[in-house]
């Protein structure tokens, strides 16, 4: 990541970049909030339909099982595994990948050292500050939305895997 330029100039204040960094990391913020609540909900219906197919599937081992085709107890178990890999992308999803905030140091030392700095150095520190933030946000709202992309794959793979499965399962019946 990149570092910014934070020199001992002086600084003119410039309000304008001040507030679109205050906005772009609340823009990242919602982000990453959005993509933890995804891969909540990725987790909890991939979860919620492989527990209800396991408990489906431990009801009919009675003397239907024998009429089921072994390819449709393979599709099955496909299916199942491809809801645990939606699950696991989801749990993937909502890893906090190394975002970078400011550090209570550097936040010590704007309150010790730094506070009596003009308004344009100030405002040019916390967009140091901001820009860290964000990027690191930036980067890692990216591989939250790789895993919830690949957990939304698995999920309907295994949609796809059970079509026929039902319907077999439902002609036998």
């Amino acid at each position: 990541m990149s570092e910014p330029n934070v020199s001992g100039d002086a600084v003119p204040d410039n309000p304008t970049y001040a507030e679109f960094f205050e906005e772009e990391l609340k823009s990242e913020t919602d982000r990453k909030a959005k993509y933890d609540s995804r891969g909540g909900n990725l987790v909890t219906t991939s979860g919620a339909v492989h527990a209800i197919l396991v408990g489906l599937g431990s009801i009919g081992q009675g003397s239907t099982r024998s009429a089921i085709p072994n390819w449709i107890v393979s599709l099955l178990a496909l299916a199942l595994i491809a809801f645990i890999a939606a699950a696991v992308t989801g749990v993937v999803a909502q890893l906090n990948h190394g975002y970078k905030a400011t550090s209570t140091a550097g936040l010590r030392s704007m309150l010790d050292e730094r506070w009596r700095d003009s308004s344009g150095e100030s405002m040019h520190r916390v967009g140091a500050d901001h820009f860290r933030a964000i990027e690191s946000l930036r980067s890692s709202n990216h591989k939250k939305e790789i895993a919830l992309r690949w957990g939304y794959g698995f999920q309907m793979a295994a949609i796809v895997l059970l079509g026929p499965v039902a319907i077999v399962i439902v002609a036998i019946k």
